[in-house]
């Protein structure tokens, strides 16, 4: 279970690119039949 998500920068920046690279990787794992039941932002 993961309980945590991403990271803090001075311009958010990084932040921004991470919810895309955590979209992306949910997208993955989903087509390759992985359960994934929730997740928050």
């Amino acid at each position: 279970m993961r309980n945590a998500n991403g990271f803090a920068d001075s311009t958010d920046e990084l932040q921004q690119q991470a919810i895309v690279d955590y979209a992306r990787m949910l997208h993955e794992l989903l087509q390759e039949g992985i359960d994934i039941r929730g997740y928050l932002w």
